[in-house]
C-alpha cells in the first residue's frame, strides 16, 4: 500500500468525468481509496524504539519506554481512539526477517506493562500512544536483547479502523554490564579566602553534581566523605604542598545529600558542600579537602573509585573582587573640591581634561616615559567602592588609598585583576570599574602607572594620554 498524493488523484478524476459532474479540491480520500477513517503510523519513520537496561552493583539502571505518534489520514467528526496491542507472535517473523535472535518480553513484564491509547480529538489528525514497562520490572531482563511488537487498533466503529500495512512498531531492549554508571559534574573546587582592611570575603559554598547513566526505581542519595589519606598521593602527583584543614574548621564543613527522586537520572541540586567564611579567616597556608562521593540505592552503597572532587582553599590579601557581579556605590560625577598633586609625567593644571566629553579629552602624558604618577586630594573623606582608568599607553597601574596622607592601604595592580562593566543604556556607556569587596575609606588616592615606552600610541596626540577615569561610591 503507498500514500496517494490527494491533489494529484483530484486533478486526475476532474479531467475524467469533465462535462459530467464537478470535482471540488476539499474532497479527501484516505490511503486506501475509500472514505473511511484509516489510522496508520508513519511510514517515513522507522518504527523501531531502542532502550537500554544495565546491570549495575546497585541493581537494574534505565527505562524501558516509547512514544508512539499515530495519525489518521483524515480529520473526522469524532474523536478516534486508537490502542496499543502487544502481539509477541511476531518476534519469531522479525527475527527471521532481520537475521535477529531476540527474546519474547518475559512473562511478569507484560503483566505489568503500560499501554496508553491514542485519541486524537475530532478535526485533528494525529496524537501519541505511550508504552512503558515499570522500573521495578527491569531486574526481568537478564538476556542480551528483547523485542515487543505493538499493534495499533481502532475502537469503536462508524468508519474508522487501522491500516494493514503501516501498523507496526518495534519496542527494543539492549542489555549490558555497566560497571562506571554514576558521574560527577566536576572533579575540583576552588574556592578562596580574601583578607581585606573591611574584612574578609570568601569561604566555601558550592555543589557537586551527580547524574547516573539511567533511571531508578527508588529514591537515589549521593553524598561526600573527607578522605584525608588522599592528600599526600595528590600532593606527590600534582607536585604540590596543600595542607589539611585544621579539625576544628573541618567540623564547620557542612555537607547535604543529592537526592534523585524515582524514574530520574539527576536533580536540580546536587551535593552541596559550604564552610562559613568565619570559620576561615585565621588561615594562613592553602589547604586541600578530597571528598569521596558515595552513594545509596535500594539498600545498597556504591563508591566507585575515581568518585573523588578535591576542594582546594588558598588564602588571598586583596580588596578587588575579580568575580563582581555588580559595580558598587555610585559614579562620581561632581568633582569640585578635588585637587591633584604629586604628579609625575602629567601637568596637575590640565587634570580636568580627564572629565571632558570628546575626542580631545583626556589627560596627556608630557614625556615618552617608562612610567606615569598623580596623587589626587577629594578634600574629604569618602568610602571608595571601585575605581577605573584606561590608557593605549598602560601596562599595568598600582592603586593605594589613604585617609591621611601618610599611612598607604594597597587597592591592587591592575594587571592582576580584571574590571566588571556594564552598559549605561541612560548614558550610552560602558560603564567599567575595578569593584571593592567593601567601602573603603579614603581622602588620598595615589596611582603609579606603569607605560609601554615601545607603543604605537605615542605618535599620535589623541592615544598618548589617560583616557578614561572614573572613581565610585558608597556614602
Amino acid at each position: 500500500m503507498k500514500l496517494i498524493n490527494h491533489k494529484l488523484i483530484l486533478a486526475a478524476l476532474c479531467l475524467s468525468v469533465a462535462g459530467l459532474t464537478s470535482c471540488s479540491d476539499d474532497e479527501k480520500y484516505d490511503i486506501d481509496g475509500t472514505n473511511d477513517v484509516i489510522a496508520y503510523l508513519s511510514p517515513t519513520v522507522k518504527q523501531v524504539y531502542t532502550n537500554q537496561v544495565m546491570r549495575t552493583a546497585v541493581g537494574p539502571l534505565g527505562a524501558v519506554r516509547a512514544d508512539i505518534p499515530v495519525n489518521i489520514q483524515k480529520t473526522s467528526g469524532q474523536s478516534v481512539d486508537v490502542s496499543a496491542i502487544a502481539d509477541t507472535t511476531l518476534v519469531s517473523k522479525y527475527n527471521k526477517e532481520n537475521n535477529t535472535d531476540f527474546k519474547q518480553f518475559p512473562a511478569k513484564v507484560l503483566e505489568k506493562l503500560t499501554l496508553d491509547d491514542a485519541v486524537i480529538p475530532a478535526g485533528e489528525m494525529k496524537d501519541t500512544m505511550k508504552v512503558s514497562v515499570p522500573v521495578d520490572m527491569l531486574d526481568q531482563f537478564t538476556e542480551p536483547s528483547y523485542l515487543l511488537p505493538v499493534r495499533i487498533k481502532c475502537k469503536g466503529g462508524n468508519g474508522i479502523r487501522e491500516s494493514v500495512d503501516y501498523n507496526i512498531a518495534y519496542i527494543q531492549v539492549n542489555t549490558s554490564d555497566v560497571t562506571d554508571f554514576v558521574h560527577l559534574d566536576k572533579n575540583s573546587i576552588e574556592s578562596n579566602v580574601i583578607n581585606t582592611p573591611v574584612g574578609t570575603f570568601g569561604g566555601v559554598d558550592d555543589q557537586i553534581k551527580v547524574s547516573i547513566e539511567g533511571a531508578v526505581s527508588a529514591d537515589w542519595t549521593s553524598t561526600a566523605t573527607v578522605d584525608n589519606s588522599l592528600i599526600a598521593k595528590y600532593n606527590e602527583e600534582n607536585k604540590a604542598e596543600y595542607k589539611s584543614l585544621p579539625d576544628d574548621v573541618l567540623k564547620a564543613l557542612t555537607i547535604t545529600p543529592e537526592v534523585i527522586p524515582a524514574g530520574e537520572t539527576a536533580a536540580e541540586q546536587g551535593i552541596k558542600v559550604s564552610i562559613p567564611v568565619e570559620k576561615l579567616k585565621d588561615l594562613k597556608d592553602s589547604y586541600l579537602v578530597p571528598l569521596k562521593v558515595t552513594s545509596t540505592y535500594n539498600g545498597k552503597t556504591v563508591a566507585e573509585d575515581d568518585d573523588v572532587v578535591y576542594l582546594t582553599i588558598g588564602v588571598k590579601e586583596t580588596l578587588v573582587n575579580d568575580n563582581a557581579s555588580a559595580i558598587l556605590g555610585t559614579k562620581a560625577t561632581d568633582h569640585s573640591g578635588w585637587t591633584v598633586k604629586d604628579c609625575d609625567n602629567l601637568d596637575p593644571e590640565k587634570f580636568g581634561d580627564l572629565f571632558e566629553s570628546g575626542w580631545g579629552a583626556g589627560w596627556t602624558f608630557q614625556n615618552k616615559a617608562a612610567s606615569a604618577k598623580f596623587t589626587i586630594d577629594l578634600g574629604k573623606e569618602r568610602k571608595l567602592t571601585g575605581f577605573y582608568l584606561s590608557s593605549y599607553l598602560m601596562n599595568n597601574c598600582l592603586v593605594e588609598v589613604s585617609t591621611d596622607g601618610s599611612n598607604w592601604v594597597k587597592l591592587g595592580n591592575t594587571n592582576e585583576h580584571e574590571p566588571y562593566s556594564k552598559w549605561d543604556p541612560e548614558t550610552y556607556e560602558s560603564l567599567k570599574a575595578y569593584v571593592l569587596y567593601g567601602a573603603v575609606g579614603c581622602r588620598y588616592l595615589r596611582f603609579n602607572l606603569e607605560l609601554d615606552e615601545g607603543s604605537w600610541a605615542w605618535r599620535y596626540s589623541s592615544y598618548k594620554k589617560v583616557t578614561d577615569f572614573s572613581l565610585y561610591f558608597g556614602d
